[in-house]
């Protein structure tokens, strides 16, 4: 009697993990389980508990391949790049027209790429900015992480950098504000912002926050 309740058993695990792939769409099998790294269906987003599907359960928080929605999906590496297709890799085509993050060098200056990460600010009115230009701590301006910054500078001269007066919505926990990128934050991390002390103050909240998180687009 024990023996056939352990080969029911068996047939209704085998069974289910069969179905699990099938409707699943899973890519890569390890044994003593099913690990999902991708889906069959490129328009459908790969859950943070490993499920396929469309929608915000699959595609917003905690997605982790596909066409996620939940801001910009940093990849474990940081020279690496999110394809437009939600998976990581260097080179063209990951970091080229399309890319999600990481440092992208297509489409990643237009007004549709939303940003996610820290602001924290800085005394802007202590000398001249890598943009070549002068500012007060009560204008609405921003350093840009060297990262998303660097790709733009000519030759080595940050006065010339095309990121140099363009446009940022800036959104975080106060409200959201429009910042001029005029500077360079060389220790701030992919997607981070350095804010004047006014736009801190107006996007984060008091300055003793120190930090905020924060996301962002160019507009």
């Amino acid at each position: 009697m024990f023996s056939y309740f352990i080969i029911f058993c068996g047939i209704i695990f085998n069974v289910e993990g069969y179905n699990n792939i099938e409707n699943g769409g899973a890519q890569q099998i390890l044994s003593g389980g099913f690990t999902r790294v991708a889906c069959a269906s490129s328009l459908e987003c790969l859950s943070k508990w490993g499920f396929c599907g469309r929608g915000s359960e699959y595609c917003g928080d905690g997605c982790q391949a596909g066409p996620c929605t939940a801001g910009n999906i940093q990849c474990p590496a940081s020279d690496e790049c999110r394809s437009k297709w939600g998976f990581c890799g260097i080179g063209a085509d990951y970091c080229g027209e399309g890319c999600i993050s990481g440092p992208c060098t297509g489409n990643s200056t237009n007004g549709g790429l939303v940003f996610q990460g820290r602001a924290s600010y800085y005394v802007v009115g202590g000398g001249i900015t890598a943009c070549g230009t002068r500012h007060s701590d009560s204008e609405y301006i921003a350093a840009l992480n060297g990262a998303q910054f660097d790709p733009h500078t000519p030759n080595g001269n940050p006065n010339r950098n095309t990121l140099c007066n363009k446009l940022a919505n800036v959104v975080g926990p106060k409200g959201s504000i429009t910042v001029k990128i005029v500077d360079k934050c060389p220790g701030c991390r992919y997607g981070d912002l350095d804010l004047s002390k006014g736009a801190f103050q107006a996007a984060v909240g008091n300055l003793v926050l120190g930090l905020g998180s924060i996301t962002w687009k160019w507009i």
